[in-house]
């Protein structure tokens, strides 16, 4: 699954950019972070002068199917 944002505004300073990837930046990238590592997960930032884009991608496996997943056992609230 990949998820794409991107706009096109004034882009991310240098130094700004490396800190965010640096993974020094504030609370939410670090959320985002987290929970992506526990879908094995990736994000990646890039900016320029024309705009910044964040690309998230959460792998899923080969061999998942509706049939299996519809197998599998319904998440019951508060567990």
């Amino acid at each position: 699954i990949t998820v794409e944002i991107q706009d096109q505004g004034k882009g991310m300073s240098p130094e700004r950019l490396a800190e965010v990837q640096s993974r020094c930046s504030g609370v939410g990238i670090r959320g985002i972070r987290e929970r992506l590592r526990q879908f094995e997960g990736s994000l990646q930032i890039e900016s320029g002068s024309s705009g910044t884009r964040v690309l998230v991608t959460i792998p899923i496996a080969a061999n998942s199917s509706r049939e299996q997943q519809a197998g599998s056992e319904p998440l019951q609230a508060g567990a």
